[in-house]
């Protein structure tokens, strides 16, 4: 998640003046998400603090979710 930090860190500056607009901020989603594979962006968030066990669950499943996107066609991140 380290390529979205930038664009977070503009968001909650604390002087308003200084975020971005919100036309700003879905041009630099757009960016920053189109330079990212359709695998990384549906690769598993995994928490620091899991077992193995779990790691292992939640792998699993998330490999089976996700095999159920590709057979569906459905994009890596939706658009409106």
């Amino acid at each position: 998640m380290e390529f979205i930090w930038p664009l977070i860190s503009d968001m909650v500056q604390t002087e308003p003046e200084k975020r971005p607009t919100i036309d700003e901020v879905v041009s630099r989603s757009e960016r920053l998400f189109g330079s990212l594979s359709s695998w990384t962006l549906r690769s598993r968030l995994v928490e620091k603090d899991e077992t193995v066990f779990e790691r292992t669950v939640f792998g699993i499943a998330h490999a089976f979710r996700t095999a159920r996107y590709l057979l569906r066609r459905l994009p890596a991140v939706p658009t409106p």
